[in-house]
């Protein structure tokens, strides 16, 4: 196995019973969701487990926009929106395949996997650094860039998500 100290843990459902933005929601939550789906691809209420996938790291950053407000009298202000976004680096793929370690096939099933359904969420844990903090926790994400790249010495193929939470902070 790869001998990474972190993992995504995505989660995903063909709906979003949430009536409200929110940035972090319980895990517990989604896996109930009528059209949660799991790993296997079972619909079993919950019963079927996230897909787990290993990553080098994530990079965090804040995405942060601003909108100026002008009333009728002349006062300005401003408003900024902060939202999470991550960099995330699979573990390499191998091109040949592999009982221990991710390979070409995995990247496809994972990659076909996480486009099936419109509502996405991630927990990311590496030792005792969980994001979001709380541990029952998981972010409601957008995947916004897939990059790709190959590494020709080490015969891998590099993919790397870029997850944009959609609710603000």
């Amino acid at each position: 196995m790869p001998k990474s100290n972190w993992v995504a843990t995505f989660y995903r459902s063909s709906n979003d019973t949430s009536t409200s933005t929110y940035n972090e929601i319980l895990k517990t939550t989604v896996t109930g969701f009528s059209g949660y789906q799991g790993r296997t691809g079972s619909n079993a209420g919950g019963s079927d487990l996230p897909y787990v996938v290993y990553i080098v790291a994530p990079q965090k950053t804040k995405e942060m926009t601003g909108e100026l407000l002008t009333d009728v009298s002349g006062w300005t202000d401003g408003i900024i929106s902060v939202r999470d976004v991550f960099n995330i680096e699979l573990w390499p793929f191998l091109y040949t395949a592999s009982a221990t370690e991710p390979d070409l096939d995995d990247w496809e099933t994972l990659a076909d996997w996480l486009n099936a359904y419109n509502n996405l969420w991630v927990s990311i844990q590496g030792n005792a650094r969980y994001y979001p903090s709380d541990t029952t926790k998981a972010h409601p994400v957008a995947i916004e860039a897939v990059s790709e790249s190959v590494n020709k010495t080490a015969g891998t193929h590099n993919v790397v998500l870029t997850l944009r939470v959609k609710g603000l902070r």
